[in-house]
């Protein structure tokens, strides 16, 4: 076990001593080694740190934050040095076919860690490298030359990572100490409402969500690619990088006094659910949930409809509710219970229903309102 922190500013520098208090607030995951990585440029500011329970190459070569410089092919180890790399990581997990990998594509190694191969298999096959890794793990990869950070988390989601977003500060985690060390969100006012119905719903809560507010965990095999120069977040499941794009898509676009006429309750507030009915005369109307969008449409028969829009899952952009793919009964819940959980694309709905217990998949016209 080892734990990973970072801050991305776009307003201000990150300072060394900040990186120093989130490792110190998650020590006891790393007790071997610990390291910080600054870099404050004129276009936006980073640190990373990393805190390491020494279980692979016990030497300083597993060091971290590690680096490798492109054009030397070397691997870089020591804090001081990393100004020299392209891509920087911090990682905590383990890749257990790492020397199945580095035999794979003929790598030639330095050290002995799997944190290596991680990184030149990276630089090799960019966001794509996560579909060879069979483990656990949670990284942040700084690709110096594209302006992206990287972060990713294993296919069961068993290594954990928080992160704060608030358009301006992005901040990560191995916990959410780790967060609050530097962040003072631990306040009434910053309690996640919504999160808290959840647990009261549940008895845990589920991710993304986390306590606080702008503060999410990262889903167990999603990635999250930052764009820094557009300072623009996009989600992506670790399988679906031949539908991936880093182009912007729409989103469903939620005034704040908008409400559910089914519910009541206010749509901006769950943005990953919102859909919409949009009728021919240019009216329209949003709900927290395809379910309750069904259940307007069905309690209306005579609506002049035009189109119909959904937030897809994965992907989190607005796509047409009458060709998207429905998963029935997994074990996934929206604002308002189990749901209808939309995707674009019927492969994406298929290992959705495989890996979350689904039932079945249907059309838009084939949702019933009874189904669960």
């Amino acid at each position: 076990m080892c734990g990973i922190n970072g801050i991305i500013r776009f307003n201000r520098e990150v300072l060394k001593e900040e990186i120093d208090k989130m490792n110190k607030a998650i020590k006891h995951r790393g007790p071997d080694d610990e390291g910080v990585f600054i870099s404050n440029s004129e276009g936006y500011c980073i640190g990373l740190g990393h805190v390491r329970l020494a279980i692979l190459d016990l030497s300083e070569k597993g060091h971290q934050p590690m680096g490798y410089n492109i054009e030397e092919d070397k691997i870089i180890y020591r804090d001081d040095e990393l100004d020299k790399a392209d891509i920087i990581i911090v990682y905590n997990g383990e890749v257990y076919n790492y020397l199945e990998l580095k035999k794979k594509f003929n790598l030639e190694t330095e050290t002995g860690t799997d944190t290596e191969i991680i990184l030149k298999l990276y630089n090799k096959l960019g966001f794509e490298c996560v579909k060879e890794f069979n483990g656990m793990w949670a990284f942040c990869i700084f690709d110096k030359i594209r302006g992206i950070i990287f972060c990713s988390r294993d296919r069961l989601g068993v290594k954990p990572f928080y992160y704060y977003w608030n358009g301006e500060e992005f901040i990560f985690s191995s916990e959410l100490k780790g967060i609050l060390a530097v962040k003072e969100i631990n306040k009434k006012e910053n309690i996640n409402k919504e999160a808290v119905e959840l647990y009261f719903a549940l008895g845990f809560i589920p991710s993304p969500y986390s306590i606080y507010k702008n503060t999410f965990k990262l889903e167990a095999r999603q990635n999250l690619i930052f764009d820094l120069n557009k300072k623009r977040i996009e989600m992506v499941s670790w399988f679906l990088w031949d539908n991936f794009t880093l182009k912007p898509k729409t989103t469903i676009k939620v005034s704040h006094d908008e409400k559910c006429p089914v519910c009541g309750m206010f749509v901006y507030k769950y943005p990953r659910w919102a859909a919409q009915i949009w009728l021919k005369n240019g009216k329209h109307f949003s709900f927290d949930g395809v379910k309750d969008l069904t259940k307007y449409i069905h309690s209306h028969p005579k609506l002049n409809i035009d189109k119909i829009v959904v937030t897809d899952y994965y992907k989190q952009y607005a796509i047409d509710g009458k060709k998207a793919f429905y998963v029935i009964g997994s074990d996934v819940y929206g604002p308002m219970g189990e749901e209808a959980i939309p995707f674009e694309d019927e492969d994406d709905a298929k290992a959705f229903m495989r890996d979350h217990r689904g039932k079945k998949i249907v059309s838009f016209v084939e949702i019933e309102l009874d189904d669960k």
